[in-house]
């Protein structure tokens, strides 16, 4: 269906091209947009884009050194008619898989789950909470999960977990997002002098950045949604660089 609205609207902007009675001045204002909207939505700019953000921390070896593994909350589905609970969302529910898994592998360490309420008047506990569940039912053991959950953005995420891994001598830890969100997140650690090993999860740019299939060049809806999550990222970057948080 996209493909479809998104070829008559080609064949429209086409059409008005050809009729000589049209201003086109005005009708840059129309067919710039349409551009630079159609590459965003291109999975070759997509994936490009989110390289950009992942391919400066390439998935590595698993760290078995550490005392810690501090794991960020994405986001949470408020609760629903039906079950009456909060459910994690796919982003969350990538980092908290990758987080038990390297609980795992590692020699025994805490788990510091971290994340709040975006917004204190929604509905439904802070975010860390029904994380530590899951981790619970992924086999980690609830002795070792730390609960933080008043952080509300990424920086919060950095000064909060610092206050609960100090008050335990820690200094050292593993640090579980996304890969589009590793870097600003591990400035942010940095930041507050812990000594961090990024470990990344949920990897979505391709190993180069050439495009390898005809498919990438036909537009997606999620491609563009990529694309909006990358500028977010480095907007964000941008401006806790210019507010000293990074």
């Amino acid at each position: 269906m996209f493909i479809l609205i998104y070829l008559f609207s080609i064949v429209g902007v086409a059409n008005l091209w050809r009729r000589r009675r049209v201003d086109h001045g005005r009708l840059l204002l129309l067919t710039v947009p349409f551009a630079l909207l159609s590459a965003l939505n291109l999975p070759a700019v997509s994936n490009v884009a989110l390289g950009t953000l992942e391919w400066q921390f390439p998935p590595g070896q698993w760290p078995i050194d550490v005392r810690a593994i501090a794991v960020l909350g994405g986001t949470l589905a408020p609760p629903d008619r039906v079950g009456g609970r909060a459910e994690l969302r796919q982003d969350t529910l990538y980092r908290c898989l990758h987080a038990a898994e390297l609980y795992r592998r590692s020699k025994p360490c805490v788990v510091l789950v971290s994340g709040g309420k975006a917004d204190p008047r929604s509905p439904g506990p802070p975010l860390a909470q029904p994380m530590r569940d899951l981790l619970l039912n992924l086999g980690v053991s609830g002795a070792d999960v730390i609960v933080e959950g008043n952080s509300r953005t990424t920086f919060e995420n950095a000064v909060e977990c610092r206050k609960l891994l100090e008050a335990r001598g820690i200094h050292r830890v593993a640090l579980v997002t996304e890969a589009f969100h590793i870097m600003r997140s591990y400035k942010c650690f940095i930041k507050q002098g812990i000594d961090v090993i990024p470990s990344a999860c949920h990897y979505q740019a391709p190993d180069s950045a050439w495009p390898t299939l005809l498919s990438d060049f036909l537009p997606k809806p999620g491609a563009g949604l990529e694309c909006q999550l990358v500028f977010h990222e480095w907007v964000g970057t941008a401006w806790y660089w210019l507010l000293g948080r990074i």
